[in-house]
């Protein structure tokens, strides 16, 4: 029965478990399986990958694919880690993050333009609703803004020789600036 067991087995992510893999040396087999996101090694990986530690080697056998090996013991297995990327899912990926960048900004220039007609009755008030704005932002902050103070009149009607009321703080200048090194990221992380 031993010579009716495959000599590789080739699996989705459910085939990567600690007793899979044990049984799979116990009885002599090798396996091919993608390891799933849940297990810490892979984003370690992936990340290694990105940050460049190893050179990415182009597939004989399709154009446009690379990969990168890395050697793994986990489980007490030696193991290979392939993280895979292709020109194609590149590609996809930058036009992806290219737009979310563009939506976001978008999002934030009307959001900075509706703050900017709004009164407030402190500066840390406009700096609170400035952060607010930009709190879920992923891919900007803001590098610079500039605000004015003007004195409204109390009440209704014509104010009195005098009364000056109080004072209002409005937004005036935001300068919007983009993380590029997110960005970048965002665009090699999502390619593997």
């Amino acid at each position: 029965a031993e010579d009716l067991l495959p000599e590789y087995f080739v699996g989705d992510s459910k085939l990567y478990s600690k007793k899979a893999l044990e049984d799979a040396r116990r009885d002599g087999v090798f396996w091919i399986s993608r390891v799933p996101n849940t297990v810490a090694e892979t984003g370690e990986m992936i990340e290694e990958a990105i940050l460049g530690r190893g050179m990415w080697n182009k597939a004989e056998v399709s154009k446009g694919l690379s990969f990168q090996e890395f050697r793994v013991p986990k489980f007490d297995i030696p193991q290979r880690f392939i993280v895979v990327r292709t020109d194609a899912s590149k590609t996809r990926t930058d036009k992806s993050v290219d737009r979310t960048v563009t939506k976001e900004k978008a999002q934030l220039e009307e959001a900075i333009a509706k703050l900017s007609k709004r009164g407030f009755a402190c500066r840390p008030d406009l700096e609170r609703a400035l952060s607010d704005v930009f709190a879920k932002a992923g891919y900007h902050e803001v590098e610079a803004f500039s605000w004015r103070q003007e004195a409204r009149a109390r009440g209704r009607g014509r104010p009195r020789k005098g009364d000056e009321g109080p004072n209002v703080f409005f937004v005036d200048t935001v300068k919007v600036k983009s993380l590029q090194s997110k960005i970048r990221k965002d665009k090699l992380d999502r390619a593997c």
